[in-house]
């Protein structure tokens, strides 16, 4: 009776800790999925309701020049930054931080997805000129990046004490990623101002606000 009265709480342990485990990634899942349906439903509503819908000039796209090949680079770069974060978060320090690094994104991506419907603007760019990996699924809003708001997440989700070399490689990737955006039309320079700032509110409103004050807790493991 004894040995198994001092045995008891090192089994309750690892059970508590799978089911944080569990917990964590079923909200943060639970958030991806959310932003998945809102995203298609958004983006239907634009094209459904707005077909026509203007394309307004834009003063960096006069400045720079236009580059259709470059939309090549925006890809690299983002799925470069998802490689540098991903080694990030793998690290044995790190992996615990994996539930709210998803649910961030999710959250970035439910934000985008209420915001795009309010002022749909038509692509930049000549469809005859550019490509799209996800033709079947496209995503027609425009305001605000999802790039430039995911790019601003890959590096502020990094801890410069733990990854120096990381976090620089995604500084400078950010500021490349703007470039290749605007000089390859994939979006109006105010959609990448606007996708900066919701990356920067999401991040900094989940971790410092009170917004998701109810679901941190959550996300712990």
């Amino acid at each position: 009776m004894q040995d198994a009265a001092e045995h008891a709480p090192q089994d309750i342990e690892p059970m508590q800790e799978r089911t944080h485990w569990v917990r964590a990634f079923a909200v943060a899942g639970a958030i991806g999925l959310l932003a998945g349906v809102l995203e298609f439903i958004t983006s239907d509503a634009i094209q459904s309701l707005y077909p026509d819908r203007p394309k307004p000039p834009d003063l960096l796209f006069d400045l720079l020049p236009h580059l259709p090949w470059m939309q090549f680079v925006v890809e690299a770069i983002y799925v470069g930054g998802a490689v540098l974060l991903g080694v990030y978060a793998l690290r044995r320090a790190n992996w615990r931080k994996i539930p709210e690094i998803i649910a961030l994104f999710g959250l970035m991506e439910v934000f985008r997805a209420i915001i795009m419907v309010l002022t749909p603007l038509a692509a930049p760019y000549d469809a005859a000129t550019h490509f799209s990996l996800y033709e079947g699924v496209r995503n027609w809003g425009e305001f605000p990046s999802g790039h430039a708001a995911t790019m601003l997440l890959f590096y502020l989700i990094i801890d410069k004490d733990e990854a120096p070399g990381i976090k620089t490689a995604l500084l400078w990737m950010n500021v490349a990623e703007t470039f290749a955006l605007l000089m390859s039309h994939s979006h109006y320079s105010i959609d990448i101002v606007g996708g900066y700032l919701l990356g920067y509110f999401v991040y900094y409103e989940y971790y410092r606000g009170r917004m998701f004050a109810w679901l941190r807790p959550l996300l712990k493991v």
